[in-house]
């Protein structure tokens, strides 16, 4: 199999020119293979298609081939999982293939465990076949890093790590030249990285002093779009792929790195991460990423979280949760009962038994009460009452924890919201203040005009401005209002430069506020008006997007029994400035339970207007199971929403007033 290629996987219906091109277009070939098909698909319905041009044959999602047609040579062969050796595929032989395929069917039946696991383990041989040439420079560095690190065993094989040379300055310069070096070879690595990547993130992050974007454009004549797009995924792949990119070599040198990091405790130690950060921001974040999880208690996981501004990695954003919270909630919520409450469980000796909702296997999945866990023998798949719960919902770390913590009736952070809305409040009256007295906001007047709000909206929705200034809002908020950095750091108002300085963070941008129901200020988005993009107010603990709805507050005082759903800024404008005050907007183009939930406090009918990628059949279908009717808009050829909104505006009047009727 070419491994150059990528996989296709295909329907049935999908496959029928693939198959003939690959058998090019020889009609006894192609129907054999058809015949084949059928048959494979009489026995067990859910089959796909794979090919990569190379090959082609028929498995199930995510398993290996059960049977594949090669090609070589310009002759065809094929070859079952059951059988050792290929043969000459031939039309003639068609009644011999479906016998092979039913004894091919229950071979994988009869040995599915041990054809998992021999699979598993060729992909991990696999992975780790690989030149120690490719990791020759990371291991030279990491052997250079432990010579100025050397490791001591004291009582009770308790680890200090000691350094030399003394000074913090030489110390410093030591650690901050191995890290550049390190990261500079693996650019240089023309296995690990193409020769432009690797120049990119050479000339914009490794040297002191960064080549502008323009310049690289230029040398490599793309736009200078392109070279920060490459930069930014280069750099991903350098800081956090590099992981995970044949494993067995690196691993050991990030675990040894990881440990440096996490079980030292000595002060200079601490110095000198904090001078790494402050002389280059990129490679703060590198080691901000090693040493994410780690327990709080920890010194130099303290004083590294301590440097890195919140807003600047999602591991600290994701972190917000106390670990005392999420240890309570572990304990509070019994896993055996949680389980159980999903699906049947049944008691064997100590633990208990149940079928894997993950792999599907019968009486796999062992429940723990001991140690509060799972664990699947077939699949692999374990962990805690979270992890259960994030693998069976497709949810994140922290809105799983935030679904247990309530089903548990635990507070995540009640005081500090507290102090952070009043924050968001003020921030939203010096905003929409700016809007109004500033001489610079008359373009962003005339922009909002645009988008079809007027005065009167536009100071329902609290919309604000920002000049140009570096930290007019910072100083005003600090100064004049006495919160501190701190609390704007923690609301996401400002950000802090490499240096270590404070900035305003939506400068030049009209403003737009989310107000919940209670009248609380929990979000930002803001659009940056020389650029004309918008850019999104992050998920943080006190504001998940995914649970919150724009202008809800506005659409519950229309004191309307239906409701419209948008799921853009650009749509609810339209339909705002046209004179409709029960219409809210996703934020995103789909609509979450959550958000059905809170309507469904307020309102008996939803009127959907959107394009065929939102989840159209969820909302329908939660609405029916909620005692509420779900009315989607067919946009009716329209390319857009804003174009259909245009088009049929009385129509939307007529139907929403019809529900009015209907339901007063």
């Amino acid at each position: 199999m070419s491994k150059s290629k990528q996989n296709i996987e295909l329907s049935m219906l999908e496959a029928g020119e693939h198959i003939s091109v690959f058998f090019n277009n020889n009609q006894e070939l192609i129907d054999t293979f058809n015949a084949i098909c059928a048959h494979m698909l009489d026995l067990d319905s859910d089959f796909i298609i794979r090919t990569n041009g190379e090959i082609i044959g028929i498995s199930k999602h995510g398993e290996f081939y059960r049977l594949y047609v090669s090609r070589k040579e310009g002759e065809y062969f094929i070859k079952y999982k059951n059988r050792k050796e290929s043969e000459k595929f031939a039309s003639s032989n068609a009644e011999t293939y479906f016998a092979y395929n039913k004894s091919c069917n229950e071979f994988f039946a009869e040995n599915k465990d041990s054809l998992v696991a021999k699979e598993r383990t060729r992909k991990e041989r696999t992975s780790r076949d690989v030149s120690d040439q490719e990791y020759s420079t990371v291991r030279s560095t990491g052997e250079a890093l432990e010579e100025w690190l050397s490791i001591k065993t004291k009582a009770e094989n308790s680890l200090k790590y000691v350094t030399a040379p003394s000074t913090d300055t030489e110390l410093s310069d030591k650690v901050y030249n191995e890290i550049i070096e390190l990261l500079t070879d693996a650019c240089s690595n023309r296995e690990f990285m193409a020769e432009r990547d690797g120049d990119i993130i050479v000339s914009r992050i490794l040297t002191p002093s960064a080549i502008t974007l323009q310049n690289l454009g230029e040398k490599y004549d793309v736009t200078r779009e392109r070279i920060r797009q490459r930069e930014k995924s280069t750099w991903r792949k350098l800081t956090i792929g590099i992981y995970r990119y044949k494993r067995e070599k690196f691993i050991p040198y990030r675990e040894w790195l990881k440990r440096i990091l996490l079980e030292i405790s000595d002060e200079a130690f601490i110095n000198t991460i904090a001078q790494i950060y402050r002389r280059n921001a990129a490679i703060g974040l590198w080691l901000q990423m090693i040493v994410s999880g780690a327990n709080d208690e920890n010194k130099v996981s303290l004083a590294i979280k301590k440097l890195v501004s919140p807003s600047s990695t999602h591991s600290q954003a994701s972190a917000r949760i106390s670990a005392e919270v999420i240890n309570r909630v572990k304990n509070t919520i019994d896993i055996v009962e949680y389980i159980s409450s999903q699906q049947d469980v049944t008691l064997k000796g100590k633990n208990y038994h149940a079928h894997c909702p993950f792999c599907g296997t019968s009486d796999a999945l062992v429940v723990y009460p001991e140690t509060k866990s799972f664990y699947c023998f077939s699949c692999t798949t374990g962990g805690d009452v979270i992890t259960y719960l994030m693998k069976t919902k497709a949810l994140d770390y922290k809105t799983a924890v935030s679904q247990l913590a309530s089903l548990a009736s635990i507070e995540l952070h009640p005081k500090e919201q507290v102090d952070i809305s009043k924050v968001m409040r003020e921030a939203a009256l010096y905003y929409h203040e700016q809007l109004k007295t500033n001489a610079k906001a008359s373009s962003a007047i005339d922009i909002l005009h645009s988008w079809g709000i007027q005065g009167k909206t536009i100071v329902q929705l609290g919309i604000g401005f920002h000049d140009n200034s570096f930290n007019s809002f910072m100083n005003y908020m600090t100064k004049q209002k006495s919160y501190s950095i701190t609390q704007l750091e923690e609301a996401k108002l400002v950000l802090q430069s490499a240096k270590g300085n404070y900035c305003d963070k939506m400068r030049n941008s009209i403003i737009i506020p989310t107000i919940d129901a209670n009248g609380n200020v929990v979000c930002f988005d803001f659009y940056i008006t020389d650029k004309q993009q918008l850019f999104k107010y992050p998920n943080t603990k006190y504001f998940e997007r995914s649970q919150n709805l724009y202008s809800y507050n506005l659409a519950i005082k229309s004191n309307k029994k239906s409701v419209i759903i948008v799921t853009t800024y650009e749509d609810y404008f339209k339909l705002i400035g046209l004179g409709f005050t029960n219409v809210v907007s996703t934020y995103l183009p789909k609509i979450t339970e959550p958000q059905l939930t809170l309507l469904k406090q307020k309102f008996k009918v939803v009127i959907l207007i959107a394009n065929q990628y939102v989840n159209a059949a969820a909302c329908s279908k939660y609405c029916r199971e909620n005692n509420m009717y779900c009315d989607q808009i067919d946009l009716q050829g329209c390319s857009s929403v804003v174009e259909y909104i245009e088009k049929n505006s009385n129509a939307i009047i007529d139907k929403v007033d019809e529900y009015e009727r209907i339901l007063t």
